[in-house]
């Protein structure tokens, strides 16, 4: 039997709109029992291939520093150090390709992908260390234990030396990506690498071409079923959103499903957070049919529901975690801190006049202070751990901040086409 999700239940008393927090699960609603579904599912056949290799890098605990993929440590958005209050541009660095997949960064360099190029540039001054041509276009990066793994538009995954961008070893993977589409590879703690296309991924040995699996999600009924980005979790579980709006956990070494929670028919796939010390996921569960958003707590290892609740508007991106809760981004300009362990809103600011997230905006990040760092078009906003406004900055820019960083001490990194921006503390 499956379980429905949240979308069923909405005319219930305990899921109204204007509930001011959220409230603990009695049951897991949206939890499936895998087995059977599964192999029901599966059985609908392989999704024809196209565009979506994506990822998330696990290295170390969530209070590691740097930020070795597009949304940190366990895509939780969250910093081990502090961010500037006041910022202000230290060096620029020119994008010739726009719209580009997000930077990742160590304490030394930052990594930026421009059109086919992939670049290192020194921290602290923004020289240029290194530049490798990868041979098609870049549609993601990130950092790992072997170095820089890369994803580009022909399906091949490449390791790179972070030090020199000399190549270590690559693979042309059995998959393809869709230009303009961010996205990056995965690499995992259980010596393989996953590679993402538009409805499937694989899993390839560390250092070889040897598959060790491949996983398809069951088209939906427009047949345009494309994944998120993925997170790979301590317990060795691949979280993988989908567009037909599950979240589905992966048996990292098998690839056999593990859990999938169901929120809604279609949905826009954000990242997963998870938060180590807790063995929780917390997800966006956004559906276009009707326009609602709820974010929603589940156990790591079983998938169970521990809190799930409903956002004042549809969100724009995905979830930050901080020590002090978790945070969303609304359309109707609000940003909501909600409790870690039951979902409450623990307080809510409204953005400045004329702010107006879009829809994949900038998620925001927060640092270590509990501060959280947001974008809003060419605007970046700093908040206090209380949802005071601190300080603004303004940049000049073509289009919105699509991505932010926070690597080191007092340092956030921004890309706003057509640049790359290091912000510092102001002196």
């Amino acid at each position: 039997m499956t379980a429905r999700g949240p979308e069923t239940e909405r005319s219930g008393d305990t899921l109204r709109r204007e509930s001011p927090g959220g409230q603990v699960a009695a049951r897991p609603p949206g939890v499936r029992s895998r087995r059977s579904s599964a192999l029901r599912r599966a059985s609908r056949g392989a999704i024809a291939l196209s565009a979506l290799l994506l990822g998330c890098a696990l290295q170390g605990s969530a209070q590691q520093a740097g930020w070795p993929a597009p949304r940190g440590v366990l895509a939780a958005g969250r910093a081990a150090v502090t961010g500037p209050v006041e910022p202000e541009v230290v060096w620029t660095a020119a994008l010739e390709r726009t719209p580009a997949p997000a930077p990742v960064a160590d304490t030394e360099r930052v990594y930026v992908v421009d059109g086919r190029q992939l670049r290192a540039h020194a921290l602290s001054d923004g020289r240029e260390a290194w530049s490798v041509d990868c041979g098609s276009t870049v549609t993601g990066i990130s950092l790992g234990g072997e170095g820089l793994y890369v994803a580009t538009h022909d399906g091949d995954l490449l390791v790179l030396s972070s030090d020199n961008g000399a190549r270590a070893w690559s693979v042309r993977a059995d998959v393809t990506s869709r230009p303009g589409v961010a996205t990056w590879p995965v690499a995992g703690e259980s010596g393989a690498v996953f590679v993402g296309g538009r409805a499937s991924l694989q899993a390839v040995a560390r250092g070889t071409d040897r598959p060790l699996w491949t996983w398809s999600c069951p088209a939906s009924d427009d047949d345009l079923t494309f994944l998120g980005p993925l997170t790979v979790t301590a317990q060795g579980a691949v979280l993988v959103p989908c567009s037909t709006g599950a979240l589905v956990s992966l048996d990292a070494a098998s690839g056999q499903v593990v859990w999938e929670y169901t929120a809604a028919r279609y949905a826009v796939p954000f990242p997963a957070a998870v938060d180590r010390a807790t063995n929780r996921v917390y997800w966006v569960s956004a559906s276009s049919t009707p326009y609602r958003s709820d974010a929603v707590c589940l156990d790591a290892a079983s998938g169970e529901v521990v809190w799930r609740a409903p956002l004042p508007s549809w969100v724009c991106s995905g979830l930050a975690l901080s020590s002090g809760g978790v945070l969303a981004v609304t359309a109707d300009g609000v940003l909501r801190c909600m409790s870690l362990d039951d979902g409450r809103a623990l307080w809510d600011a409204r953005l400045p006049p004329g702010s107006v997230p879009a829809v994949l905006e900038a998620a925001p990040v927060t640092d270590a202070a509990g501060r959280v760092y947001l974008a809003v078009s060419t605007a970046l906003l700093c908040y206090s751990g209380e949802g005071r406004l601190v300080s603004s900055l303004s940049l000049p820019g073509y289009f919105t901040i699509s991505h932010l960083a926070l690597p080191k001490e007092s340092m956030l990194v921004i890309v706003l086409a057509p640049n790359v921006y290091a912000l510092s503390e102001r002196e």
